[in-house]
């Protein structure tokens, strides 16, 4: 409720606005760091992960989590401060990002609350720092600063394997978008999705018998779970559709405003994309969709920079709803255990 209202007017005094956002992120932090068994789906195999992992374990485990996990081990034989570094990072992270990215920063604030702060640093921590990380790297992929840019996506990798998809944001136009093209790639998705053609496919190019047997069996048992799949035609994801449409239609007058407009929108899109072309194997679909997806803190605010200041409160209120509605969303789905 406290940012729900504080989305809605603009707070003028600077040290006001800075000193309220690092109190909420500080609440923010120790949430995530102390909340304990029971309140989410992960909690207790990162526990276990932490009590039991050592070198000759079988966990696929990024090196980042193992870091972390030695070091915590060093003071306490519980995970508690495993879980504190990671809210201390996940959180500041996204909390920096955000005032780097957008000029609505409590707006930003209330959408990570409602939707990545629940899906990722209540639950998916790894994924949590690595999302927070690919938001970090869109400053210097607009500066065009190779260094910092592959620097940041190195440790998102590190955090968690899925962040190599940063890798290709490098060759994108970030000062430019061809709207014709950007507009077409949704619908495209929709198109390859009719027509049972999946990027996946390129699995057959692999010369390696046994590889190709392998990813060919994880992909077949993917589309044989039939209890969980992705409604690419949700009532969410027509929602996410029309906010992208208005902010790609208004991106000229958008980008004067926010630099790092094109190449947000662009990941926003990709979300979608994703989303929709592999939707048939759920679980690479919604890993995929939600660490793009980490995007939308900044991408949704965007429409804000196309109307008038004078009637961006009723802009302030869609965005308030949306904000419910991906809270909604998330409890309808159950994502946290407390919401059963």
């Amino acid at each position: 409720m406290l940012l729900c209202f504080l989305s809605l007017f603009k707070i003028e005094s600077k040290v006001t606005e800075t000193s309220t956002l690092a109190l909420i992120s500080c609440v923010l932090i120790l949430v995530a760091a102390f909340r304990g068994e029971g309140f989410d789906r992960d909690y207790n195999n990162y526990k276990e992960i932490f009590l039991l992992w050592d070198e000759s374990s079988t966990y696929l485990i990024e090196p980042g989590f193992i870091v972390i996990a030695n070091f915590a081990r060093i003071f306490f034989s519980t995970p508690i401060l495993l879980f504190l570094l990671f809210a201390l990072l996940g959180v500041s992270i996204k909390v920096y990002s955000i005032n780097k990215l957008t000029d609505f920063v409590f707006i930003s604030l209330l959408i990570y609350f409602c939707n990545i702060y629940i899906l990722q640093d209540l639950t998916q921590i790894r994924a949590g720092v690595a999302s927070g990380l690919m938001l970090i790297s869109l400053v210097p992929l607009k500066s065009r600063k190779k260094t910092p840019f592959f620097i940041v996506a190195f440790l998102a990798i590190m955090f968690h394997y899925t962040a190599f998809v940063i890798l290709p944001f490098w060759f994108f136009k970030v000062d430019k978008i061809n709207k014709k093209i950007w507009f077409t790639i949704i619908p495209f998705s929709y198109l390859l999705l009719f027509l049972a053609i999946s990027p996946l496919d390129l699995y057959k190019l692999i010369p390696i018998d046994s590889i190709q047997a392998k990813i060919r069996t994880y992909i077949l048992l993917q589309e044989a779970d039939t209890e969980n799949v992705v409604n690419v035609f949700s009532t969410l994801v027509f929602i996410r559709l029309l906010f992208i449409s208005y902010i790609l239609k208004k991106i000229d007058i958008i980008q004067e405003e926010n630099k790092y407009a094109i190449i947000v929108i662009k990941i926003y899109i990709i979300s979608i994309a994703v989303l929709v072309v592999m939707s048939k194997t759920t679980a690479i679909a919604l890993r995929f969709n939600e660490f793009f997806s980490a995007v939308e803190i900044v991408a949704l605010p965007l429409i804000l920079y196309a109307i008038e200041p004078g009637r961006r409160i009723y802009a302030r209120v869609l965005l308030v709803v949306m904000s419910a509605i991906l809270l909604f969303f998330h409890y309808r789905a159950a994502t946290l255990l407390i919401f059963e």
